[in-house]
């Protein structure tokens, strides 16, 4: 299994990116190298931290996030053709979470539900 890659907004601009996180002097922030050696850093927003893990892409291939916040910022909005979600995980149970766009609480549980069958269609402002 690879480390996590996570997402979140820059704190100096409206653009999302995709790195390693980590916390270092009170900053939170995402670089590009695993290793820690020649990297770029960035300091982001932490309310739009989002978390992907190994293989977890919809239907296109695209990478799915969930977001690391209650109220799901930052997190992906996926759809089924039908339906609509923002994703979340939960450090809790150890899944991510769905809830529908309406308010309607859908526990998805990765083990258990097919993002195959679902399209990223935006990130939860």
């Amino acid at each position: 299994m690879q480390p996590p890659i996570y997402r979140a907004r820059k704190i100096d601009s409206n653009e999302y990116i995709e790195g390693y996180y980590e916390f270092i002097s009170g900053q939170h922030i995402l670089h590009d190298d695993k290793h820690i050696r020649h990297y770029s850093v960035s300091e982001i927003d932490e309310s739009t931290l989002s978390i992907h893990l190994d293989e977890t892409t919809d239907i296109n291939g695209k990478k799915i996030f969930a977001s690391l916040s209650e109220n799901g910022k930052g997190g992906d909005i996926v759809s089924d053709g039908d339906m609509r979600w923002y994703l979340m995980f939960s450090k809790r149970d150890g899944c991510f979470k769905g809830r529908e766009i309406n308010d309607f609480n859908l526990k998805l549980n990765l083990d258990y539900w097919n993002f195959k069958t679902v399209s990223k269609i935006g990130i939860k402002q």
